[in-house]
């Protein structure tokens, strides 16, 4: 029977991290040659072995679509983050920011596992810093390291020094896998620690001297999980299981229907919210506990998380409006909690004013909907916003938007018209005196116990 222990790591948003480690007693204990495990004794760094869910860990430049799958022959993790077979030439993943000060050198690391055609691959860390503004300060590469293409579950630990340059804040972790299109890539165990700390000993993801083995017989390796094949890092996935393509940033309503230059945008190219959001600060709120750190910016993207004790995020931009055009490149995983955007009165007079809840569904989940509620109207009344199933769902990247004029309401997704009210022919559904624009993650009565994330590429906005 595997035994197990707990450590506990903090984590550099304010949330404490307890990690579930196999065959080993406690943060200082080695690897046991016998059990045949590699890997890293992680130190501290957040969602080191992604225990819950994906944060902090994302695809970019070339990365195939991600998963989190088990994983059953590293020292600690029992998740890891999959890149699949249709990874393109040279492709990168993100990891988690790290909060640092300038002059401080630091390791950073992770430990990982590729399998395909290649042979001879190499893997590096990278860092591109950043100021308290969010200005980009600069790119560093860390040495290559060869990794082994294993059929069987093999970690190696890839590791760079950096040193912190002047005014940096924040430090945005990436790896670069040096090979060919077609490999699949597994990686854990991020591990972020001063670069004069050595890893722990007896634990350098050197190749086993037996192979894994969860039966009787120690020369019979561990077979790869059994689960979907799509994401099975050790399974060819059948070709109907290949992760839908997302749409391409450019497929957007703004582009079709040529709206123009944008009053206003937001890329997410810092490391927090910029100053035209209002972060809410409410524990107690209905629809979970609003907390301003679970709304959190990296790797060049917006996340909103929630999490199974409730908490989450909830942000209002700035900026007040009658009518407008709004549109914004986003996906959502998880499940329990409800993604939300919404364009809510000034003043908050509800439910005079109305709401405009132009995207709401679960996270996650295969189909877009909505609400529209009229403003002034006692007892309560709306309008439902057909269910819209873009291709791969809602956890894929769409790009979503909503138009508000005088005269129509409309709905789009990957420009493409989603829904159309004639504003005379609903009588005041249009007549909201003026609204902004917010972001929710809602608990609607399943969020306890569940996790969601909200990622945000980008979000733009028109005046009409």
């Amino acid at each position: 029977m595997r035994r197990r222990s707990k450590i506990v790591i903090a984590s550099s948003v304010g949330v404490t991290l307890v990690v579930a480690a196999a065959g080993f007693a406690g943060a200082a204990a080695r690897q046991d040659p016998a059990s045949g495990r590699t890997g890293t004794m992680v130190n501290a760094c957040t969602n080191p072995v992604l225990e819950r869910d994906l944060w902090g860990w994302g695809p970019q430049n070339n990365g195939a679509p991600a998963a989190r799958v088990p994983v059953k022959a590293h020292v600690v993790a029992e998740y890891a983050y999959f890149q699949s077979k249709a990874n393109g030439a040279d492709p990168q993943m993100y990891l988690p920011q790290k909060r640092v000060t300038p002059g401080d050198s630091w390791t950073f690391a992770m430990d990982t596992w590729v399998k395909g055609p290649a042979t001879g691959v190499s893997a590096r860390m990278q860092v591109d810093w950043f100021d308290e503004a969010g200005k980009n300060l600069g790119h560093d590469d860390g040495a290559d390291v060869p990794v082994p293409s294993s059929a069987e579950e093999k970690w190696t630990r890839v590791a760079g020094d950096f040193t912190a340059p002047e005014n940096a804040a924040t430090a945005n972790v990436t790896a670069r896998l040096e090979a060919p299109a077609g490999m699949a890539w597994t990686s854990t165990a991020c591990d972020y620690r001063p670069a004069d700390l050595a890893p722990d000993p007896g634990a350098s993801g050197a190749e086993p001297s037996s192979p894994p083995s969860s039966s009787a017989d120690p020369s019979s390796p561990v077979e790869p999980p059994e689960a979907d094949p799509s994401a099975d890092p050790s399974t060819e996935p059948d070709e109907s299981a290949e992760p839908v393509a997302p749409a391409a940033s450019g497929d957007t309503a703004a582009a079709k229907f040529n709206w123009g230059a944008p009053a206003w945008t937001d890329d997410f190219t810092g490391n927090a919210p910029s100053k035209d959001w209002g972060l809410y600060d409410a524990p107690g709120h209905q629809h979970g506990n609003r907390k301003p750190e679970n709304c959190q910016v990296s790797g060049g993207t917006l996340k909103l998380v929630s999490e199974p004790n409730r908490d989450t995020c909830g942000m209002a931009h700035k900026r007040t409006q009658t009518h407008g055009r709004w549109e914004a490149r986003v996906k959502s995983t998880g499940s329990g909690w409800m993604s939300l955007f919404i364009i809510w009165p000034d003043p908050g007079d509800w439910p005079a004013n109305g709401e405009y809840d132009w995207r709401e569904h679960e996270a996650g989940g295969k189909c877009y909907t909505g609400y529209i509620h009229y403003p002034g109207h006692t007892p309560k009344r709306q309008e439902k916003l057909p269910d819209n199933c873009a291709a791969g769902g809602t956890a894929q990247w769409h790009n979503i938007a909503y138009e508000w004029t005088a005269t129509r309401m409309a709905g789009f997704v990957d420009g493409k018209l989603w829904y159309e009210f004639d504003c005379k022919a609903t009588e005041d559904l249009c007549r909201m005196p003026a609204g902004h624009l917010t972001i929710q993650n809602d608990d609607q009565g399943s969020g306890p116990g569940n996790s969601a994330v909200t990622e945000v590429d980008w979000v733009r906005g028109w005046d009409v």
